[in-house]
């Protein structure tokens, strides 16, 4: 059964928050630019989900198939970069 994604720290004050922020980080919604590539995804289901690893076999990214999208999230000099390609 598919259910909606509860912030189980919705009620937490700023002062706690901020604490979480640092400490494991927070899920903060958003509605994506007209502009932001990932809005192709929005509502698709994930079909997919591949590690991708380096030369030396280091975990450095993910691949995840939609239905009518890939995404490949990698890390490349400390920074994540996002690669979104239509099917």
């Amino acid at each position: 059964m598919a259910t909606p994604w509860f912030d189980p720290y919705a009620d937490a004050d700023e002062v706690r928050r901020a604490e979480l922020a640092v400490e494991v980080g927070l899920w903060n919604p958003s509605t994506p630019s007209l502009a932001d590539p990932l809005r192709a995804v929005v509502g698709q289901s994930i079909g997919h989900v591949e590690p991708i690893f380096d030369q030396v076999a280091d975990l450095t990214g993910v691949e995840v198939t939609f239905e009518a999208t890939t995404v490949l999230a990698t890390m490349y000099g400390g920074q994540l970069v996002i690669q979104v390609i239509q099917h």
